[in-house]
Parts: C-alpha cells; structure tokens; sequence
C-alpha cells in the first residue's frame, strides 16, 4: 500500500435511527455475504430490529445469519443460487461530518492472558483474549457542539455525562478504507488558550454493542466492536 497523507481524512459520528424497509444488498460474488447496497445506509443500528428476507420470505432458524452491524455485511452460512435476491428491514445511522476534527489516533488491542501451567515447556501460554481499542480525537471546537441540528442533539457532552454509546467513523485519508467503531467517552478536554483556538481532546474506549433485536429466529449480531471495511 502506498504512502497517503493525514489531511484528506474525514471524521463522522451518527444520528438518530432511521427505518428501512426491503433494502437492498449486493452480493460479493460467493452467494453468501450480502452488504446493503446504499453506502450511505450500512451502519445498522443496533437496538432496533432486524428482518432479512430472501426472494421475499423471511430466513427461517435453519439458515444461520450473522450481521455485522458495523457495515451492513449479512452472512448466510449456507450459500444462495446465484440470482437470489436478498433484502433488510432496519434501522440505519446516518453519517454526521465532524467538520472541525484535526487529528485522530488510534489504539487497537487484544488481550493475551497468561495459560501457563506448572511442568510446562520453558515458555509461557497464551491464550486468546479479548479485543479492545482507545481512539483520541483532536476538534476545534467544544464539546457542547451539535452535530445534527436538523434532526436532533448531538454532542460530546451529552454523550460523555450519559455514557452513550457513540460511533467514531473515520475515512482516511485518499484511501478509501473505513474506520469504525462503537466506544463510550471517557474523557474530554477543554482548551481556550488567549492566543490559540478553543479546541477539545477527546478519548473514547471500545464498546461492543450486540443486538438480540432479531424480527425472525436464526439472526445474530456479529461481535464486532471496531474493524476496518468499505
């Protein structure tokens, strides 16, 4: 992969949920992983309800279907013909620009802990663990900024003081790959220097958000709490 610059990145957060009904998805060519067609639609929320329906029927619990909830991508175990057509009813987030953002880092992690036992090679054991990431974000701006005044509040502050679930997506730069990932505000700081802008420092923590709001039987949510995707 080539080199890219950090300026052409683009920050997003999301607003309130709005219905969709008979959706449709494209298929990736394998017959049994669907993404929403409509890029503007693939952030699906999660405390709402999910349908997915193949040719018009619903899927039955014979079928297993997983949605990954962070981009719209639905996963059937077993392969469809090709020609099948399948659609979602949902709720999707619209995107809300972040106009004022001005750096973005990220960590992401997964934790190792230590399964080692007495009589044991000389080296010790892992064991998979858990997946978690922090992201800081820099804005010109403070945190009582609303970023959906035509639908609604949405700021950092009420998310930090409510422990609400807040969405970070982030298009870097000239790349065309996403970031997102649900995470709770853990802290914001406030800068009003006299001879500089008034900006905030802002740092989330990873939040899984599982969704058991599944309209027919045989859907489950992806555990999903960051990833990468287009």
């Amino acid at each position: 992969m080539s080199a890219s610059a950090g300026f052409p990145t683009t920050l997003y957060t999301t607003g309130a949920p709005v219905a969709m009904t008979g959706e449709a998805t494209t298929d990736d060519g394998t017959h049994g992983v669907f993404q929403v067609t409509n890029a503007a639609k693939r952030i699906i929320d999660p405390a709402h309800d999910v349908a997915v329906y193949v040719n018009g029927s619903p899927v039955s619990g014979a079928k297993f279907v997983t949605v990954n909830h962070l981009f719209g991508i639905i996963t059937i175990a077993s392969a469809l013909s090709p020609g099948d057509v399948v659609t979602i009813d949902a709720y999707y987030c619209p995107r809300l620009q972040i106009a004022t953002g001005k750096s973005a880092g990220f960590t992401t992690k997964r934790d190792y802990p230590d399964a080692t036992v007495f009589n044991a090679v000389a080296a010790r054991t892992k064991q998979i663990g858990l997946k978690d990431f922090e992201i800081s974000l820099e804005l010109l701006e403070d945190s009582l900024t609303d970023h959906d005044p035509g639908a609604g509040l949405v700021t950092l502050q009420a998310a930090l003081l409510a422990g609400t679930p807040f969405l970070v997506e982030v298009l870097l730069g000239g790349t065309g790959s996403y970031w997102r990932g649900w995470g709770l505000i853990q802290q914001d700081d406030l800068k009003a220097p006299v001879d500089g802008m008034v900006s905030s420092a802002v740092k989330l923590v990873g939040l899984t958000r599982i969704s058991n709001h599944f309209a027919v039987s045989g859907l489950y949510g992806d555990h999903v709490v960051w990833a990468f995707g287009t």
